[in-house]
């Protein structure tokens, strides 16, 4: 019996970025910062396509400790009142039970992305979105310190 090695990452359409924000997930907390979305602003993503990553990874350090997630990555073109450099939206699934981190807005040197948590409940649900015709995702920063984010379609 003779033992395949993995193919790497790109050749599995799975970008060095989207490890990297998968081994990133366990530093993003509810208390993260949206420096990069002033008040009074949205930022609206036109989603083109998307795709499905569920992980697994173990802690590199002695204590071993193993994570997974299920991650929903969306990409589109921004809309023409959002920043040019919006590409991406990665919508994290988290246990039921779990509190959902703050919708957040980051602005990277390569491109902006919206990031968006959601209880593992609705996953059927955002994947039955996403084969209908018009996704959108987006963020928006109200008075008062409301966040909002989320993903819809129109007709």
């Amino acid at each position: 019996m003779t033992s395949h090695p993995l193919p790497p990452s790109t050749e599995c359409g799975i970008s060095k970025d989207d490890v990297d924000y998968l081994t990133d997930l366990t530093a993003t907390s509810a208390s993260a910062s949206n420096r990069d979305l002033p008040v009074d602003t949205r930022q609206i993503l036109l989603v083109t396509k998307h795709s499905v990553i569920t992980s697994n990874s173990v802690d590199s350090s002695a204590s071993g400790i193993t994570q997974s997630a299920t991650v929903v990555k969306l990409a589109g073109v921004h809309s023409p009142s959002s920043d040019p450099t919006l590409t991406t939206a990665y919508i994290t699934f988290v246990e039921d039970s779990a509190k959902v981190p703050v919708p957040r807005f980051i602005k990277k040197k390569k491109g902006s992305e919206i990031r968006l948590w959601m209880h593992h409940r609705n996953l059927a649900a955002l994947l039955f979105q996403l084969h209908e015709p018009n996704v959108y995702c987006w963020i928006g920063h109200f008075k008062g310190g409301h966040i909002y984010g989320d993903v819809h379609t129109g007709h």
